[in-house]
Formats: structure tokens, sequence, C-alpha cells
């Protein structure tokens, strides 16, 4: 059976609520993506593909544990970046990034990725939608700007429910 369009299947146009949803535990800790801290990889990493390859084998709902990496941009400055991961000990503060992180587990892929994975995925499969559960966060403001930034480019927003009503009374046809 073929999962990357199952969505297009359901009849009338059920309220989010009413529906139950294919979901990946800790989705942003994949593969080749991870990077180790403290922590043995057979410990760390909980997915084999990226966002993209996991809603085209039927997830749809993302649980996204967003904590602050250390890494170098293209220029070779040390900068904070919000990647995914998944931790034993969730707020840990280490020296050098002075920010809460994790420690004991692991970094996936970032966020942006993510969130692109996401965005590229609704882009070619319209009858579907994904959710993104941002969870296990402490640091908040960098999710936020973060998103501002992808939603102020193109038309990056028409693909992020940004509405003020609550996204569970939504119905199919209002999330695709």
């Amino acid at each position: 059976m073929r999962n990357e369009k199952w969505m297009s299947k359901i009849q009338h146009d059920p309220q989010l609520i009413h529906m139950v949803l294919p979901a990946s535990h800790d989705a942003g800790v994949y593969g080749d993506s991870l990077t180790r801290v403290a922590c043995p990889k057979r410990y760390a990493r909980t997915q084999g593909s990226n966002i993209y390859n996991q809603a085209m084998s039927g997830s749809r709902v993302f649980d996204v544990r967003v904590f602050l990496k250390r890494i170098k941009d293209e220029n070779g400055k040390s900068v904070i970046e919000p990647t995914m991961g998944h931790f034993a000990a969730e707020k840990f503060k280490w020296p050098k990034i002075g920010k809460s992180t994790g420690a004991f587990g692991g970094y996936g892929g970032s966020f942006m990725t993510a969130v692109k994975d996401a965005v590229a995925y609704v882009k070619t499969y319209q009858s579907e939608f994904l959710i993104l559960r941002i969870s296990h966060t402490y640091c908040p403001e960098h999710v936020r700007a973060a998103l501002s930034e992808f939603m102020s480019m193109g038309d990056n927003a028409s693909y992020v429910y940004n509405k003020s009503t609550n996204v569970a009374t939504s119905t199919l046809d209002e999330l695709r």
C-alpha cells in the first residue's frame, strides 16, 4: 500500500479532533543527522529517516524536541542553531553554550530542516497536512524567531498554520 497521500482517501470533511493520525516519536533524531553528546549512538537515535521520508511512510504528526546546538556558520563563526534532539538530561547548561540545552543523548537534524521538509512535502502532496508538535524545548524564543524568518520568505507562510483558533476544531480541508 502506498502511504504518501493516504489522506486523499478520507471522505467528508472531519475535524482534526475526530481523526486518529499516525505519528513519529522524537522525529528529528534520525540516521545520518545524529551527533552524540556523552551517549552511545544506539541510545540516542530514534528514527531511520528525515521528516519528509517519515511522511512518505505515512506519519502525519511529528514529535519535534528542539534544543540549542553550537555550530559554525558559512563564515566559520560560531553560532547557536535550534536543533532537534533526544536527551536524558533535557535542561543542562554547557559552559561553552551558556544556554539550557540537552546532555547525555544526541542532536538530530536542524529545526529548520524539519520545517523545510514538512513544507516541501505538503507542496508536493496537496491532499495532505503535517503537524510538527514542538515539545521539550527550553528555547521558545529561538524557535519563534526561526519560524518567523522562514514564514517571511516567499509563500512559506501559506503552508504554516498560524491562526489564533484551536487547530483541533479545524476541518481536514482547512488544514490542507
